[in-house]
């Protein structure tokens, strides 16, 4: 976005994803991993034979045959589902997001007619390949969008046959978030916000001055329903920070609104909103650096692109992390690298801030 192209996605839904699975495809499948023996004879077993019957009351119906699809609650259900969407590979693809059921592929440049064209024939691969292995994508729930700041735009992607277009939408969610057509997340924050304000009536009903749980107990509710880290635009942060600070602190320390935001959330031993993303950031950031075959280690370098427009004051994963360390502590070795800096003191180094 700061460097003004387009990127153009399709997120792919699969109705019924579980309930569809094609058993002897999976069989397939199992074979060609190299699976035999027992644990190929068990997965066959597991998966074949299978009966369901509905209870009323006291009355069972009769037991109908499953034929396809593995159960839903198991174990071993999502790793079969797994080796089933495995070999979904789109050639001439560079950018395909694959998460258990939920698929999305996309591409970028600055001629959106060619990225129609392009995702169009990698969306018509990924058809054929759905249909081979008995996948039915879901008409309605299939989406694309065009992240980009262009008006006007003309995207006409097809499923199969000309007579069924892929709806252009402005946000989309996927593996949790909202993503806006200008990757604002401002649907994202108000969608958080409302989650945590209806969670904060819950604890405005079972807390008062003179009845209700403790402040222990409501620290705890809090800190598990409640509480969320910001990550965007300043602007923004202070809708969570007025819902996360604020309200809950007072709500907690049942003290009078009027209270300094600071006051209550030393009374709560509560950590800023602030301090505890920067805590976060360096967690994660360890973590990842920690493990060289981790899939996205390079979110954790340092970034020294210089961001514009728009994007100016927004700074890099990487970049946020080891500025933080660098700051709490000056040695030349951290500069470097956060990998050495073990995770039960990265607490310990926040707070000396």
């Amino acid at each position: 976005m700061s460097n003004k192209p387009s990127t153009l996605g399709v997120f792919i839904d699969f109705e019924k994803a579980y309930d569809l699975i094609w058993k002897e495809g999976l069989l397939v499948k199992l074979f060609r991993l190299g699976l035999r023996g027992r644990i190929f004879s068990f997965v066959r077993s597991f998966i074949s034979n299978r009966f369901i019957q509905t209870r009323v009351g006291g009355c069972l119906s009769s037991p109908f045959g499953v034929e396809n699809g593995v159960p839903q609650g198991s174990v071993i259900s999502p790793v079969l589902f797994l080796v089933m969407i495995n070999d979904l590979v789109v050639s001439d693809l560079k950018y395909v997001s694959i998460f258990a059921d939920d698929t999305a592929f996309w591409i970028n440049g600055s001629n959106i007619t060619i990225l129609n064209k392009q995702l169009q024939r990698a969306f018509d691969e990924i058809y054929n390949w759905c249909s081979a292995w008995c996948f039915k994508i879901s008409e309605s729930k299939t989406q694309c969008i065009l992240f980009s700041y262009k008006r006007n735009v003309d995207v006409t992607l097809r499923l199969a046959t000309p007579a069924i277009g892929l709806p252009l939408v402005n946000e989309i969610r996927f593996l949790g978030l909202i993503f806006d057509r200008h990757l604002t997340w401002s649907s994202h924050i108000n969608y958080i916000a409302d989650k945590c304000f209806k969670r904060l009536n819950v604890l405005r009903c079972v807390s008062g001055t003179a009845w209700g749980c403790d402040k222990s107990t409501l620290l705890v509710l809090y800190r598990a329903y409640v509480r969320a880290w910001n990550m965007v635009v300043k602007p923004l942060t202070m809708l969570l920070h007025c819902c996360c600070s604020k309200q809950c602190s007072s709500c907690l320390y049942r003290g009078p609104p009027f209270y300094p935001v600071s006051v209550l959330q030393a009374a709560c031993n509560e950590p800023p909103l602030f301090l505890r993303r920067r805590e976060l950031i360096c967690v994660t950031a360890s973590k990842i650096s920690s493990d060289s075959d981790y899939p996205a280690s390079g979110v954790s370098e340092h970034n020294s692109v210089q961001q514009t427009g728009a994007f100016k004051h927004w700074s890099s994963f990487g970049t946020v992390a080891q500025d933080f360390c660098n700051t709490v502590v000056g040695s030349e070795r951290l500069r470097q690298t956060i990998t050495d800096v073990p995770e039960w003191h990265l607490y310990i180094l926040f707070l000396l801030m």
